[in-house]
């Protein structure tokens, strides 16, 4: 907070956002659940960053904030944010960062009820990490679609996929 109104003091726009982001990424964080404060800090700080042209950290900046928005259980708001990330990741071609985009997104549909849509995200989601070679993300998104299978009350391909997301995870390590 001291940099923040140092940043502004100095009318630094660009000191400014990073500084909010920081401060938005803090206060996001479960223990503290300064939520409210969190989602102020990320929507100041995201409109400073697209104005510099820093695109790319006003993407994460809007995961950020579409976390938050998942911890409150604003689903509209998290799907809005998740949503725009996506279509910034994907024309700043990080597809990395876009299909964990999209992982987020099928997290809020099958929330919502919408596991179809859901199973879609976590495919596509699946195939980018197998390719780029993604083992975290690739045992976080076959846990999804382990809950879409659970969901559906397909129970068997349910385990048969947190058993295979188990397997990674324990490859990790």
């Amino acid at each position: 907070r001291r940099g923040l109104a140092i940043y502004r003091r100095l009318g630094n726009e660009l000191g400014v956002a990073y500084a909010l982001t920081s401060i938005g990424g803090v206060l996001r964080v479960r223990a503290r659940r300064r939520w409210d404060e969190s989602i102020e800090a990320f929507l100041q700080c995201i409109p400073l960053l697209k104005a510099a042209g820093r695109r790319r950290q006003a993407a994460i900046a809007l995961v950020s904030l579409g976390d938050v928005y998942h911890l409150k259980s604003m689903w509209a708001e998290a799907y809005q944010c998740f949503d725009e990330c996506f279509a910034l990741f994907s024309d700043l071609g990080d597809q990395m960062w876009a299909q964990n985009t999209r992982r987020h997104i099928g997290v809020v549909h099958l929330i919502l009820g919408r596991p179809q849509q859901a199973m879609s995200c976590f495919s596509e989601a699946l195939a980018t990490f197998k390719q780029i070679g993604d083992r975290r993300k690739e045992a976080l998104t076959l846990w999804a679609i382990g809950e879409v299978h659970a969901y559906d009350g397909r129970f068997t391909e349910s385990v048969a996929s947190y058993q295979v997301a188990l397997a990674v995870f324990q490859d990790i390590k």
